[in-house]
């Protein structure tokens, strides 16, 4: 599989509630190397919808654990913390006016 954004191949999924559950249609991921949160479809990652962006902006408790995560992946990748302001909900509003 491919990040529908920077095209990074990844081999697997990581479920962080620790279940050993594979990701279902509907479920939400980011992307390891670029952050870019994503959607799975028929078991492929695509980016959401303006639609699907809206309603994972509206769940505060799915973009707070989105939002921790991209920031890791970004302390990770450049060892500097995400600015203050740059929040999960603009990525996903960025990936959608991007594609």
């Amino acid at each position: 599989m491919k990040c529908p954004m920077c095209e990074m191949s990844f081999k697997g999924e990581t479920c962080v509630t620790g279940d050993d559950a594979a990701p279902e249609d509907g479920d939400c991921s980011v992307c390891g190397h670029c952050g870019t949160i994503f959607l799975y479809d028929a078991g492929r990652p695509r980016l959401p919808t303006e639609a699907e962006a809206d309603d994972l902006a509206r769940d505060t408790n799915t973009m707070n654990t989105l939002s921790r995560m991209q920031a890791a992946i970004i302390f990770a990748r450049t060892g500097i913390a995400p600015p203050k302001g740059i929040d999960a909900v603009s990525v996903v509003i960025q990936s959608v006016e991007n594609n």
